[in-house]
């Protein structure tokens, strides 16, 4: 998934990566077809707001509703749902934007 800011990111001194396992480990399917990566599943579903049968996502931070899904929403929606072996990975950027930071830009 490729992401476009419609306005300029704050300096960073790393990038932000959601992985859903490492170079050493596989990344599991969902059961009982394997039709898709799980976590990549959980994580675009959290952005789009529902599956793909039309089911509502709401990956929106409960302790904190802003109305917008950031990158850690999305992450913490799909390490919570993945019920895989997987071991999600999130590389933020110094300091952290993964939190303000969605689909559309970035967040004040």
């Amino acid at each position: 998934m490729f992401l476009r800011a419609r306005q300029p990111l704050p300096q960073a001194t790393s990038a932000k990566c959601v992985l859903a396992a490492s170079s050493t480990l596989a990344s599991w399917s969902l059961p009982p077809d394997d039709a898709y990566d799980a976590f990549q599943y959980y994580l675009t579903t959290a952005f789009a707001g529902h599956t793909p049968s039309g089911y509502p996502v709401n990956a929106d931070d409960q302790n904190n509703p802003d109305g917008h899904v950031s990158v850690l929403d999305a992450f913490e929606h799909a390490k919570n749902m993945d019920k895989t072996l997987d071991k999600p990975a999130l590389e933020d950027a110094k300091p952290p934007i993964a939190a303000r930071m969605t689909l559309w830009g970035m967040l004040p």
